[in-house]
């Protein structure tokens, strides 16, 4: 199998503009077989992702954020539809944003050991009401757990399951990927950090 290739997952791309520059961040799913999987149940996820982000995510974000889309893409094959949603609207909050090196940090973690079976995810467009001493306040840290719990509980209900997507032994004839439902989803206060945030799939 393909390291690119993962049956019935899909990667999610939420894309926005902070302070100016485009940033995404990404979210896997796999459909459970036995049930669907075609561009309907990927339309419906994609739908519910955005439909989120709106009432979620941008009423704990500054207004230095704007919401500009989110793509679905069909990992099961290299040449995978790929659906889109136009985003709308801003972050609600009327403070200054954070600069996009600096991001919430939300850790995935499975049933299973090893690095290959957990994932992270980074999220800009923080208040810099949102940081204390370079760590995320406790109320922030409520408030971003509480938009991933319910993430969580709006894509299980349409039977789609937030997992970590593991590429293995990808340099030798054995390459494989497999996918591991995630069983806990952690706002660390522990703030992330790097020099550029890119939009990429």
């Amino acid at each position: 199998m393909s390291c690119d290739t993962f049956s019935r997952t899909v990667k999610a791309v939420m894309g926005f503009t902070t302070n100016g520059k485009p940033v995404s961040t990404n979210l896997w799913f796999y459909k459970p077989v036995g049930e669907s999987y075609n561009t309907t149940t990927r339309t419906a996820l994609l739908l519910t992702l955005d439909a989120w982000v709106i009432a979620e995510i941008l009423p704990i974000t500054s207004d230095d954020m704007s919401y500009t889309q989110v793509q679905l893409y069909d990992m099961e094959s290299l040449s995978g539809e790929v659906l889109t949603q136009a985003g709308a609207g801003t972050g609600a909050l009327g403070v200054d944003s954070e600069p996009n090196s600096t991001a919430v940090v939300i850790s995935y973690y499975t049933n299973r050991r090893g690095r290959h079976y957990r994932g992270r995810g980074y999220w800009t467009g923080l208040t810099q009401n949102d940081v204390t001493n370079g760590t995320l306040t406790v109320d922030a840290q409520t408030a971003w757990q509480s938009a991933i719990d319910q993430m969580v509980v709006d894509t299980d209900a349409i039977d789609w399951s937030h997992v970590v997507a593991s590429r293995l032994n990808c340099n030798s004839t054995d390459a494989e990927t497999e996918t591991t439902d995630v069983t806990e989803w952690v706002v660390k206060r522990k703030l992330g950090n790097q020099r550029k945030r890119t939009v990429s799939i």
